[in-house]
């Protein structure tokens, strides 16, 4: 097996792994999934915590870092099983914020793996920084897909993003009472595994009176 999956593991099949359920027979890792136990999300975290630590450089592909907002996001494959995933992680001033977007997660479980990805829980350990080991802030999470911006919308037609980007809001607020609050485009994405839209980066959401 690659250490790093081509393909994300879908919605549905991170899912049923958080609801104590069957992953999804459709997907794309499937085949992989048998080949080792799966992970519920009571010890999900522990296998994750023992991949960082032992496969990092082979396992663990970084796809985005911002240091201004002290951010940055893993792809991740555990070894056996073959799940793949997201991995969000915060450092320094990144951390509060991450953890306030880890709790309004908790409030948005009923729009998971539609309007936003699944999450299977956080933690905090000592992560390698570009100079020395820093507590990191670390919450799994389900592939949101594409973003709008690789060539599905842009700069010419990125008016289109708007209406998406409030019908989508509009459903995480009449669920869960969550204020997304940040209607920058880049924070819409397309899943090809639901073929609808869904909305990352809940830093500065809030929840409504």
């Amino acid at each position: 097996m690659a250490s790093i999956s081509s393909s994300f593991c879908s919605p549905l099949c991170l899912m049923g792994i958080r609801n104590g359920g069957i992953p999804d027979p459709s997907c794309p890792n499937a085949s992989l999934h048998v080949l080792g136990q799966l992970a519920d999300t009571e010890v999900l975290s522990c296998h994750v915590v023992q991949t960082i630590h032992l496969h990092a450089a082979t396992h663990m592909e970084m796809i985005h870092r911002s240091d201004t907002k002290s951010t940055a996001v893993y792809r991740m494959t555990l070894p056996l099983t073959g799940l793949t995933f997201i991995l969000k992680a915060a450092w320094d001033q990144g951390i509060p914020e991450q953890e306030q977007e880890y709790r309004l997660y908790q409030n948005m479980q009923d729009v998971q793996g539609s309007s936003i990805p699944v999450c299977l829980g956080a933690f905090v350990i000592p992560f390698d920084s570009l100079v020395a080991p820093v507590d990191t802030h670390f919450m799994i999470l389900s592939s949101a897909g594409v973003s709008v911006t690789a060539g599905i919308i842009d700069e010419t037609n990125k008016d289109r993003a708007h209406p998406i980007y409030w019908r989508t809001a509009n459903e995480v607020l009449r669920s869960s009472g969550v204020v997304h609050n940040d209607t920058d485009w880049r924070n819409l994405f397309y899943n090809e595994a639901t073929n609808d839209f869904m909305l990352v980066d809940f830093s500065r959401a809030f929840l409504a009176n």
